[in-house]
């Protein structure tokens, strides 16, 4: 007798990928095949699927479920974040676009709420200058105390997404800067032998992109263009390494930033929901 919901097994993983994600399946070899959860018909044949993956600081991440019933979306919905939560997981982000908000029904049932959207942008680059009234500091972890103080405080008063910190310890916060793709560079912003603000660039999905993962700046600072310096840096760096373009995602509620990146060049290339569940 198979189980009708449970982790896939390895023969099921590419049609279940291929059930949730349909033009990404073949891509995914860093999943945690542990997290993605099937529903079977009583002959064992797959009659549904869920991804849930863990992220570090005590993130966690979930798609909405693909299914022939109620009953088997809401059985996988409870499966996968049952197992989220026994991974530590505090927080879990759910996305959708396009008019997906019918999919987010099981997700909802479970406690996931709708609260905001993530505004993608880009901007070409090329020819940049520097015009920069800071220093900058490129730093790996393990970070100084400074270091570490500096990122804790780019998030008081945050208004990106600042749900996502309800919660979580300053060595969850921290993690979120640490654990990301290789090929991360972090560079600190300086003046006057005082730590203001980061800058985080991450490699992006096409190979002359560079996405600005990251970009902070303590709450005494904010509003005295310390922000656009950090920007300026960013595609000073970004065209050091080649890129022709520079992305960013913010949400829609960080007017200040939004304001900064259309000043800047920047236009919108894509808008995405944000649903979040609280587990502890």
């Amino acid at each position: 007798m198979f189980p009708p919901v449970s982790s896939a097994s390895l023969h099921e993983l590419l049609p279940a990928l291929r059930l949730l994600l349909p033009t990404e399946a073949e891509g995914n070899e860093g999943l945690d095949r542990s997290g993605v959860f099937v529903a079977r018909g009583d002959d064992g044949t797959l009659r549904g699927a869920i991804l849930a993956q863990v992220i570090a600081g005590g993130l966690g991440i979930i798609g909405p479920p693909r299914a022939e019933s109620i009953d088997q979306t809401d059985e996988l919905v409870r499966i996968a974040t049952d197992w989220l939560r026994g991974r530590g997981v505090k927080v879990c982000q759910a996305f959708s676009s396009g008019g997906g908000t019918r999919l987010m029904e099981p997700l909802a049932r479970h406690g996931f709420n709708h609260v905001t959207q993530l505004v993608s942008l880009r901007c070409p680059i090329g020819g940049e200058t520097a015009d920069c009234s800071v220093e900058f500091h490129a730093v790996r972890p393990p970070f100084t105390e400074a270091c570490r103080s500096v990122l804790l405080a780019t998030h008081e008063r945050t208004l990106d997404c600042p749900e996502l910190n309800r919660g979580r310890t300053p060595d969850e916060l921290l993690a979120d800067f640490t654990e990301l793709a290789p090929g991360t560079t972090w560079h600190f912003a300086w003046r006057d032998k005082l730590p203001l603000g980061v800058m985080i660039l991450s490699p992006a999905a096409t190979e002359y992109e560079v996405e600005l993962a990251y970009l902070g700046v303590v709450p005494d600072y904010r509003g005295g263009g310390l922000g656009e310096n950090l920007l300026t840096a960013a595609r000073l760096e970004a065209t050091r390494r080649g890129a022709n373009a520079l992305s960013v995602s913010v949400d829609i509620r960080n007017w200040p930033a939004l304001q900064l990146y259309r000043r800047c060049g920047f236009l919108e290339t894509d808008r995405r929901d944000v649903w979040l569940a609280h587990f502890a």
